[in-house]
């Protein structure tokens, strides 16, 4: 038998005595109220698993302990006990969310039957209660654990793209310094493409250290700030004014796909600075990335300077920074790369 804490209330003392001897003598912890309103005082310092009440007493009925009960938010099994049975009582009854109903006079097993069901019941909806909240407890506490984890995770990712923007920066320090004793202008050159190729790579891993979400690179900025660095640094390559064109329309993107990306944008921008307006004048550069009707991302790079030689070809490949375009667009992100000539140079890639 579960142990079990049981409260009669009746006015008649004698059936009072009675119950309570019964349900002690079976092992249950009884106590008794000659009323419903000392019942309920008893109830609100005291738990009770049920609560076995008469219907007809003086002051407060057992209908109206059960309403004061659950206004109360006592948690408790109530069974009413009457020798005065109507239909009105019995809904009624039913309607309070009364656990049973027993007719006086009883037999003594139905009695102990009804309380003890009310006894198991109460068991189980406190053994549900306390797993719910053991299980919210728990739940709770693994979200902490993950969400710690996770945030450990996130710490130690933005710390490594910070060390290694570090390094790639002490890299590039050590090429410009290295440059400084350099007087042959095409070995000056292959230093200055390895450094912005550098400086794009340390641009990519700056910026996903500053982003709260490093699995994605805000791309509309970062191509914003490598073409501005770019046209400075290729600033000794044309004699008039250069200007950039940005149409950005996929603000963010992956990291898997930014970083070639953002390779493919510096080698193919850095070119046009150096090799497309070498005639002088004003020139103008366009950089574009939408999402088309295939839902493709198009990176259109295009310049309107003279154009490029004709004697580079894609399939051909005898150029560095052709051939490292098509690999990363190719290879890398499993497109397409298209020249037109037409106009200047534009490279239309789909991926």
């Amino acid at each position: 038998m579960i142990n079990a804490k049981i409260l009669v209330v009746d006015d008649d003392r004698t059936l009072l005595d009675s119950v309570t001897f019964m349900l002690s003598r079976e092992g249950y912890e009884v106590r008794g109220a000659a009323s419903g309103i000392a019942a309920l005082e008893i109830l609100k310092t005291d738990c009770f698993d049920v609560v076995l009440s008469d219907i007809k007493m003086p002051g407060m009925s057992g209908l109206g302990l059960i309403a004061a009960i659950k206004a109360a938010g006592i948690e408790t099994q109530v069974i009413l006990m009457t020798a005065f049975v109507d239909v009105t009582t019995t809904i009624e009854a039913i309607r309070k969310n009364a656990f049973d109903f027993i007719i006086k006079p009883y037999e003594p097993q139905d009695l102990l039957l009804a309380v003890e069901k009310a006894v198991r019941f109460n068991h189980l909806v406190n053994m549900e209660k306390n797993y719910k909240i053991n299980l919210e407890a728990t739940v709770e506490e693994r979200t902490k654990q993950l969400s710690e984890t996770f945030m450990d995770k996130i710490l130690l990712q933005k710390e490594v793209h910070h060390r290694v923007r570090n390094n790639l920066q002490i890299i590039s320090s050590l090429l410009s310094l290295q440059s400084e004793t350099i007087t042959d202008e095409n070995m000056l050159g292959v230093l200055m493409t390895i450094q912005m190729r550098i400086r794009s790579m340390a641009l990519i891993h700056e910026q996903l250290y500053q982003s709260a979400d490093i699995s994605k690179l805000d791309f509309a900025q970062y191509i914003e700030k490598l073409t501005s660095e770019l046209l400075q640094s290729c600033s000794i390559y044309h004699i008039g004014g250069v200007n950039l064109g940005l149409d950005i329309g996929v603000k963010m993107l992956d990291v898997d796909i930014a970083v070639p990306c953002a390779l493919v944008v510096c080698e193919l921008v850095s070119n046009s600075l150096k090799y497309a307006f070498s005639t002088g004048g004003d020139g103008r550069i366009w950089i574009s990335l939408i999402r088309n009707a295939d839902n493709k991302l198009e990176l259109i790079v295009r310049d309107n300077g003279i154009g490029l030689p004709d004697d580079i070809e894609l399939k051909r490949r005898n150029s560095l920074g052709i051939n490292l375009v098509c690999d990363l667009i190719k290879i890398q992100l499993k497109g397409s790369v298209e020249i037109d000539r037409t106009n200047g140079t534009t490279f239309k890639m789909l991926f």
